[in-house]
């Protein structure tokens, strides 16, 4: 890269993701070389796994848990049948959990990004929740004793900011957490016209982002089999895509090129709403010196 080069100005939480999906991806495909690589040499017949010499045992054991003998035998037993499956392991199934996996940290790090920035936003402007219903039953579920809070708070006005920022910051939380249960197009929205985020990112993209999101989930959930809730969910998006992927019963596989998606999808729709998030907060600005 040309030192006069300017970096594109984003934020701390932007750099962040940047960072740590440069990371998963090059860690992805360095395993898969280094896995394809492996197996192109002759196979050295070494078990999986091999339990240390009573670094656990029963008697004057120096780890964290003292195994019962019981257990370390029927572990051994396992560990005997994982050795048979490792003879038979071959380059295609390392493939598969590597690429399943990293899809599964791609959408990690991208909802994590939005989680910070709708923190921040809410902690700086918590007036936003006040057209927000917050019921009695979140505040016993996140305060155990709601009585007692309200003493407290009555009593001492020291406690009471106390409790009320910590409140507060686990009420934001949850209704962060509970917005990434729907679709992406309404989180987004939310963005825009309830954290006043005016930002200008393609429908499409986002459409495109909830499609690759429910390939996550079934991996995420599941072993990546193709069920009829995944299939009504997709069903607008079948005709845009090879219909003979997504066969009931028959499983995903993530390809590379899934990978590649999701990277250019999600980071294309975080530097879009990052442009506009710093407009409002400019004090979110990536610095050199400032650590992540």
């Amino acid at each position: 890269m040309s030192e006069n080069k300017k970096l594109l100005k984003v934020s701390i939480y932007c750099r962040e993701f940047i960072s740590k999906t440069t990371v998963i991806l090059r860690f992805c495909t360095l395993t898969k070389e280094q896995l394809k690589g492996y197996f192109e040499k002759p196979r050295i017949n070494i078990p999986i796994y091999k339990r240390p010499e009573r670094i656990y045992g029963v008697k004057n054991s120096k780890g964290i848990i003292n195994w019962d003998e019981h257990d370390m035998k029927l572990h051994d037993e396992i560990v005997d049948i994982t050795t048979e499956i490792y003879d038979k392991l071959n380059y295609k199934q390392f493939y598969e959990i590597e690429n399943a996996n990293t899809l599964i940290l791609l959408f990690s790090e991208f909802e994590n990004y939005f989680f910070k920035c709708f923190k921040y936003i809410l902690l700086k402007r918590p007036s936003i929740l006040d057209n927000q219903t917050i019921t009695i039953k979140e505040l016993i579920e996140k305060k155990g004793d709601l009585n007692l809070i309200v003493e407290e708070i009555a009593e001492e006005n020291a406690l009471r900011k106390f409790y009320l920022d910590m409140l507060l910051d686990d009420i934001i939380e949850k209704k962060i957490h509970n917005k990434f249960y729907k679709d992406y197009d309404k989180v987004f929205k939310y963005a825009k016209n309830i954290l006043s985020i005016k930002h200008n990112i393609s429908e499409d993209l986002i459409k495109w982002l909830n499609f690759f999101k429910q390939i996550r989930n079934i991996y995420a959930h599941g072993d990546g089999t193709i069920t009829r809730i995944f299939r009504n969910k997709i069903k607008k998006f079948i005709s845009k895509v090879n219909r003979t992927n997504f066969q009931l019963g028959n499983k995903f596989i993530v390809k590379d090129q899934v990978l590649m998606d999701v990277e250019f999808i999600s980071t294309s729709i975080i530097a879009e709403f990052d442009k506009a998030l710093l407009k409002i907060y400019p004090d979110l600005l990536f610095k050199e010196d400032k650590k992540i």
